[in-house]
């Protein structure tokens, strides 16, 4: 999940607007929460600029199903470690965590999943790029709202493990209803997915 040192870093170099308030529960390695659809696509544009020598010939939102797969971590039970809830594997609502219920854990507190990827269950929604998430100019221009929800995946702090699920999204308002204002979560963030270099990809499978 995306830190607030990351975003700090991205507000510095006038990419991301929005200065992000982290509620008294610290910055640096937590994940940063209160994201909104266009926080997201700001941070994405940011990191794109500073590929540099990276890996990545581009940096996104993933897809759901590339999220779903990357979530399950090559396992065919209900969560990466397994099928019933087990003690202090993930952050939300029962997870039996010290952060259950009250705010995002530290990124890479929990054991990681087989593809070394953390956090995929619970800790915070995350956005994926859907169709869904479309919204116009003249949508904002006639009631600064977007026609439809935009799409999450991943559960968060406050959702119940029973209630997570790493096959289905869920929706969250990308704007208010004052225009141009955006409506923010604390339970939302986002997790940037990069699309490697042409034949650098054979060369990871190696």
């Amino acid at each position: 999940e995306t830190t607030f040192s990351q975003w700090d870093a991205c507000y510095r170099d006038f990419y991301c607007q929005t200065w992000v308030e982290d509620h008294g529960n610290g910055r640096g390695n937590r994940p940063v929460s209160g994201i909104t659809w266009q926080d997201a696509l700001q941070f994405v544009s940011w990191l794109n600029a500073k590929t540099g020598k990276s890996q990545c010939k581009e940096y996104r939102l993933p897809t759901p199903d590339e999220r779903k797969f990357a979530a399950r971590g090559n396992t065919a039970t209900r969560y990466p470690w397994g099928d019933r809830a087990e003690l202090d594997q993930a952050n939300c609502w029962n997870c039996g965590s010290a952060w259950d219920g009250v705010g995002p854990a530290p990124v890479g507190r929990f054991s990681p999943n087989v593809f070394e990827l953390y956090d995929m269950v619970g800790n915070l929604w995350e956005w994926v790029e859907s169709p869904d998430n479309q919204c116009s100019p003249a949508d904002m221009l006639a009631n600064g709202r977007c026609p439809r929800d935009g799409s999450v995946m991943g559960g968060a702090f406050s959702t119940k493990l029973e209630d997570i699920s790493l096959e289905k999204m869920g929706s969250i308002p990308r704007t208010s209803n004052d225009k141009h204002r955006s409506y923010r979560l604390d339970s939302v963030g986002l997790r940037a997915a990069c699309t490697l270099q042409k034949g650098q990809a054979a060369a990871n499978s190696k």
